[in-house]
């Protein structure tokens, strides 16, 4: 099989159920160069039969299976070093599906025109409120900002009362379903759906980052930046997300630990941007 256009990356953890609905909307494209991994983080025989039932319906799907839970940017990573040539990479959750069947097609076309782009972003519509994900950052955030996040999640308990006080205010916004409007360059893309461009790993771009989980958003726009790639929202094309995913309101102590280290990450991040917009 020769080289794909677009290499699609789907990382689940106990997902197959999402990664049917996945499929269904894949095969549905109106674009035929693509490739998608389903990285199986499970280490469960059942859950990898069930994977496997599903790729074979088609030769272009193709289930990898570490045998243990790599986080979501290490099991990218592992089906990226797995690759035999690429152009453009999708980076994804099992519970997201295409909004429509031109949405490959158009983020193809989006990645040949835009030659100073790295990431692209469409809309992701929430199946739970309604309204579009994107943009996750549309600036990078101050020091005071970043530091501010970072004393509220600087211990599992802390974290546990930052996330209930944020769904909270979720809750509290009127739900406003998405609507056409202008590209626009933005810092962060949301981590749900990414799609990288192969100026991205042209630049040395990679999955390689330093945590489990959490923190992927800006790992990704912090490479952007530094090689002076765009990432740029979308929101005429349309991904919808399911958000059946397994992680609720109600966290671990070893998940809010995570959370807690990401923005350790996210405020190292702007300090970084901080000194580089000073020089």
């Amino acid at each position: 099989m020769s080289s794909p256009a677009i290499s699609i990356i789907a990382v689940s953890y106990f997902g197959s159920a999402d990664a049917g609905l996945l499929v269904d909307s894949v095969l549905t494209q109106d674009f035929d160069s693509w490739r998608l991994f389903i990285v199986d983080n499970s280490g469960s025989d059942d859950e990898q039969q069930s994977l496997l039932l599903i790729s074979s319906r088609d030769r272009r799907i193709e289930i990898v299976s570490p045998g243990s839970n790599l986080g979501y940017f290490g099991a990218a990573q592992y089906a990226f070093d797995r690759m035999k040539g690429t152009e453009d990479v999708v980076v994804m959750n099992t519970d997201i599906v295409f909004g429509s069947p031109t949405v490959l097609r158009q983020l193809r076309d989006e990645s040949i025109s835009r030659q100073s782009v790295g990431v692209l972003a469409p809309a992701i519509v929430s199946d739970r409120t309604n309204s579009d994900q994107n943009p996750h950052l549309v600036s990078p955030p101050s020091v005071r900002a970043a530091a501010r996040r970072r004393w509220a999640t600087a211990t599992p308990l802390l974290a546990q009362i930052a996330l209930f006080v944020s769904s909270a205010r979720k809750r509290r916004k009127p739900s406003s379903r998405t609507t056409p409007d202008e590209p626009r360059t933005i810092y962060a893309a949301h981590g749900s759906f990414m799609y990288l461009t192969r100026r991205f790993f042209e630049t040395s771009g990679n999955f390689r980052h330093p945590l489990f989980l959490f923190g992927e958003e800006v790992y990704i726009a912090e490479h952007a930046r530094k090689v002076g790639l765009k990432t740029v929202h979308i929101p005429a094309i349309t991904m919808r997300h399911v958000e059946h995913g397994t992680m609720g309101i109600r966290r671990s102590r070893s998940l809010l630990r995570m959370s807690g280290e990401a923005t350790r990450f996210a405020l190292q991040a702007a300090k970084n941007t901080s000194n580089a917009a000073g020089k």
